[in-house]
C-alpha cells in the first residue's frame, strides 16, 4: 500500500483482441484531500495481464504478465518504480526452474515490501501429476537496483504441503497460504 497514491489495474484478462493494459496512478496533493489522476502506465505489447497478481508498496507496483508470443506457462513479474517515474520495468522470473517439468505456473501469488518480493509457484511433473511447489524470494540490490532471486523454499507434492498459493509480506515476515490435501481444498497459513 502507498500512503499518497492509488494504483488501478485496467485490463481484460486473457483477451487477445483487447490490447489496452494499463495502470492508472492517482495522487493526493499536499494541500488538498482530493485524489487526481497523476499518470497512466502502459504495459508492454505482446503481454497479457494474467490476473495472478498485482501488488503495491511505497511507490512501486508489481503486475504478473504472460508473454503472448511464447507458449510458456509461467508469467513474468514486472516491477515498476516511482524512482524513474514508472517509465521502465524490471522483469522477474525464477532462475533455476527445472526444465524437465511438464508445466510450471508462476506466480500463483505475489507481494512486495520494500526491497523484497515474495512469489509462489506450482508445477506438474506429468500431465496429471503435481510436482514441486515453491516460495521464491527476490531482493533488490540497493546500488544497482537489480532484482535477483536470493532464496527458494520448495516442497515436493508428496510432502505435507501440496501447493503454495497466495502470499503477503510486511517487512521481513511473510505469510503463505498452503494447501495440504491432494484435492487442494484444505489449507493453512504458514508464517
Amino acid at each position: 500500500m502507498s500512503q499518497d497514491s492509488i494504483f488501478t489495474l485496467n485490463a481484460v484478462y486473457a483477451n487477445t483482441t483487447f490490447n489496452e493494459k494499463q495502470v492508472d496512478i492517482y495522487k493526493k496533493s499536499e494541500d488538498s484531500p482530493v485524489w487526481s489522476h497523476h499518470k497512466t502506465v502502459e504495459l508492454p505489447e505482446n503481454y497479457d495481464v494474467t490476473g495472478k497478481g498485482f501488488a503495491v508498496d511505497d511507490g512501486a507496483f508489481l503486475v504478473a504478465a504472460h508473454n503472448t508470443v511464447t507458449d510458456a506457462d509461467g508469467s513474468e513479474i514486472f516491477v515498476y518504480s516511482s524512482a524513474d517515474g514508472y517509465t521502465s520495468h524490471k522483469s522477474i522470473f525464477p532462475e533455476n526452474v527445472d526444465k524437465n517439468l511438464h508445466r510450471f505456473f508462476f506466480p500463483r501469488g505475489l507481494d512486495i515490501s520494500g526491497d523484497t518480493i515474495v512469489a509462489t509457484s506450482t508445477s506438474l511433473e506429468e500431465e496429471y501429476q503435481y510436482g514441486p511447489t515453491s516460495i521464491h524470494i527476490f531482493s533488490k540490490d540497493p546500488e544497482s537496483g537489480q532484482w535477483s532471486e536470493t532464496q527458494t523454499i520448495t516442497s515436493n507434492f508428496g510432502e505435507s504441503v501440496k501447493a503454495y498459493y497466495s502470499v503477503s509480506i510486511s517487512g521481513d515476515r511473510f505469510i503463505v497460504r498452503a494447501l495440504l490435501d491432494e484435492e487442494l481444498t484444505q489449507g493453512s497459513a504458514q508464517i
